[in-house]
C-alpha cells in the first residue's frame, strides 16, 4: 500500500545542508489507508531523522519529508465523488432497475402470457433492456452538463470515448442485471 524510496547514499547525504529527498508513495484506492499510512509514515521517518540529526549534532531540515499527491493534487473531492456518483447512477439504471423489470414481470406472472405470444425470448430481453439503455445514456449526458455547469468539471478526453466507455459499461451491466434476475 506504501512504497518508502530512499535514495543512494541517503545516510552520509543526511548530514549536508541540502540533503535528497525521500520518495513517499501511497496506494490511493483506499483513501483513508493510503493518507493514514502516508502520514504514520512520515512521523517515523521525521522523528527518527530527527533524533539521528540530533545525535550527530547538526541543525534540523524541515523539507527532507514531502507528501506529493499526483492523482488528485488538489486532494479536491469533486474530482473523485462526480464522476464516481455518474456511474453509480448508470449501474443503479442499467443494471438494478433492468434486473428488477424483469423480476416484477416474473412475479406477477406476466411473463408466463408473454412466452406463449409469438414474441421470442431475445426480442423480449432487448425490448426490456433497450430503454434503460437510451436512459442510462440521456442520464450521463445529463449529468456531464450538471457536473460542467454546477462543478466546472470538464472531461479531459474524448466524448465519444467517454460515450463508448459508456455504452460498453451499460451493455455489460445490463447483462449482468439480466443474469441475476432469470437467477
Amino acid at each position: 500500500d506504501i512504497i518508502l524510496v530512499i535514495p543512494e547514499n541517503f545516510e552520509s547525504d543526511m548530514l549536508s545542508v541540502s540533503p535528497k529527498k525521500l520518495d513517499i508513495s501511497a496506494n490511493a484506492v483506499n483513501a483513508t489507508k493510503g493518507s493514514l499510512g502516508s502520514q504514520y509514515l512520515v512521523q517515523t521517518i521525521g522523528s527518527t531523522i530527527s533524533k539521528y540529526r540530533n545525535e550527530q549534532g547538526t541543525e534540523q531540515v524541515s523539507e527532507l519529508i514531502v507528501v506529493q499527491n499526483r492523482y488528485n493534487p488538489t486532494l479536491n473531492y469533486r474530482y473523485l465523488m462526480i464522476p464516481a456518483l455518474m456511474i453509480i447512477l448508470l449501474i443503479m439504471i442499467c443494471g438494478f432497475f433492468s434486473a428488477t423489470n424483469i423480476v416484477i414481470e416474473k412475479e406477477t406472472g406476466t411473463i408466463e402470457q408473454i412466452n406463449v405470444t409469438p414474441i421470442g425470448k431475445f426480442t423480449f430481453v432487448l425490448a426490456k433492456l433497450i430503454p434503460f439503455w437510451l436512459i442510462g445514456l440521456f442520464v450521463i449526458s445529463i449529468a456531464m452538463v450538471i457536473a460542467w455547469l454546477v462543478y466546472g468539471l470538464v472531461p479531459l478526453g474524448s466524448l465519444g470515448y467517454i460515450y463508448l466507455a459508456s455504452i460498453l459499461f451499460i451493455l455489460a451491466f445490463s447483462g449482468f442485471g439480466v443474469l441475476v434476475a432469470n437467477l
